[in-house]
Order: C-alpha cells, then sequence, then structure tokens
C-alpha cells in the first residue's frame, strides 16, 4: 500500500526490551484525514506493513479485508490484541492510546505479545 508523505510518516517499531525491529514499514497517520480513512478499501496489506493510528477505537465498517489489531497504551505496550473481521463490529480499549493494524498472521509471525513494548526504532538508535 502507499501512504502519502503528505499524510503519513514512516515509522518503524522496535521491541523497547531487544531492539529488534519488529514492524519494519509502520506508517503512523498523521493527519485527520489520514485517521479517517485508515486502511479502508485496502484489499491486501504486506506482512511486514502496518498502520499506527492515535486513536483506542476502531471499526472495521466498510473493510475488506480482516487485520490483527493491536492496542497500546503511552508507553507503547500492547495492552489488547483481537483479530478483526470485516463488517458492521468496533474494537477497542479503554487502556490504550493507540492502535496498530497489521495484517493476519502478523502477531505470530512477529512474536508479537501482550505486555510488549513497541516503540519507535529511531528512539532506540
Amino acid at each position: 500500500m502507499e501512504f502519502p508523505a503528505a499524510h503519513y510518516i514512516h515509522k518503524p517499531l522496535a521491541d523497547q526490551k531487544t531492539g529488534e525491529v519488529v514492524v519494519p514499514f509502520c506508517y503512523e497517520a498523521r493527519s485527520f484525514i489520514a485517521r479517517q480513512r485508515g486502511l479502508l478499501g485496502q484489499t491486501y496489506l504486506p506482512l511486514g506493513e502496518g498502520l499506527l493510528l492515535g486513536e483506542p477505537l476502531v471499526h472495521m465498517i466498510g473493510m475488506k479485508i480482516e487485520l490483527e489489531l493491536l492496542f497500546l497504551d503511552k508507553r507503547g505496550k500492547i495492552v489488547s490484541i483481537y483479530h478483526a473481521r470485516p463488517g458492521f463490529r468496533f474494537y477497542g480499549s479503554l487502556k490504550a492510546r493507540k492502535t496498530l493494524e497489521l495484517p493476519v498472521g502478523s502477531i505470530m509471525d512477529l512474536g508479537l505479545h501482550l505486555g510488549q513494548t513497541l516503540v519507535s526504532a529511531s528512539s532506540l538508535a
């Protein structure tokens, strides 16, 4: 998927404990338009790519693909995980500040788990 620079910033995410980059092609939605659009209309999202939204609640209305959702607190700690299916569904967490949308299979493939803290890879350099 292409993420226009006007609305998104490339922000690879790393495991805070190990320093290993776990989501190399993560993009943070930086504008209202980008946050509202999310991945709406997408038919494919490759492994290793994700969208970080500054929202603790997301919906799957109009979505064409299933996603894995990680809800992160203000420090980037994973506080909730959902396997989201398209349809009239909402997902969220009262403990979260952000949502990371990933393709199905990412959680297992990348070894992500509850309690793990994800931070910007550039902050570890």
